[in-house]
């Protein structure tokens, strides 16, 4: 009985494969060292007419793996925090026939190298049922707009974590800074001078990212900020 179990286990989840496919195929992730994030789309086909209830799990080659790299998975239902690597076990996605479309950010902090990951698609709370496996090529890349490095370790942002404000130390080069959140998008610009406060009372809590440019627009470094607030 055991092993009519085992086979009849093995034969749904062969059944399940060959009812998902995806794309791009194969799946490679380009991501130059100097950008903030990378966002990655992955097409999902399933092609019978049901319904899974899916979660997910993203795993991340342990040989190859830089830990100051991050990673950010948007599936049907949300956005997730930067490197969070499953889903909540009370929201899964509900996938029909048809295509739905996921989303892979990844985050170099600029720092070359190659990974790989996996998403893996799973049809229980308990990721024990899996349906489908998606294998994702990274390649964090040097880029040569990027200014001096002595340029890039010198400049700092301070205080940090910042309640009202921020400066630099060591801004002689930084012309311009722009603002953006964890997923890309530009939510603020300042043009800079030497010891200059930048005002941030009016951001949400949570973390941000802070490009600093010079006058001929080169980017000189970006770095995370951690934006609090006292909550009174």
């Amino acid at each position: 009985m055991k092993h009519i179990f085992t086979l009849l286990s093995l034969f749904f989840v062969l059944n399940c494969f060959a009812q998902f496919s995806h794309t791009p195929n194969p799946a490679i992730v380009i991501a130059p060292v100097d950008t903030l994030i990378t966002k990655y789309q992955i097409d999902i086909t399933m092609d019978v007419d049901t319904v899974y209830e899916v979660h997910w799990q993203l795993f991340k080659d342990g040989e190859t793996w830089n830990s100051s790299w991050g990673t950010q998975v948007c599936d049907l239902n949300l956005c997730y925090l930067e490197n969070v690597d499953k889903n909540s076990r009370g929201i899964p996605n509900n996938i029909y026939e048809g295509t739905s479309t996921w989303y892979v950010y990844f985050i170099p902090n600029e720092i070359p190298g190659e990974t790989e990951m996996e998403l893996v698609l799973y049809g229980d709370a308990d990721r024990e049922v899996e349906l489908y496996r998606i294998p994702i090529e990274v390649h964090s890349i040097k880029t040569t707009n990027t200014v001096n490095v002595h340029l890039k370790n010198d400049v700092t942002v301070f205080p940090n974590p910042a309640q009202d404000f921020f400066s630099l130390s060591n801004d002689i080069h930084v012309d311009k800074i722009k603002i953006y959140n964890i997923l890309g998008s530009e939510i603020k610009s300042f043009f800079h001078y030497k010891n200059a406060q930048h005002l941030i009372g009016d951001l949400k809590e949570g973390m941000y990212l802070i490009r600093m440019i010079d006058k001929d627009n080169n980017v000189i470094k970006t770095t995370k900020l951690n934006k609090f607030s006292t909550g009174a």
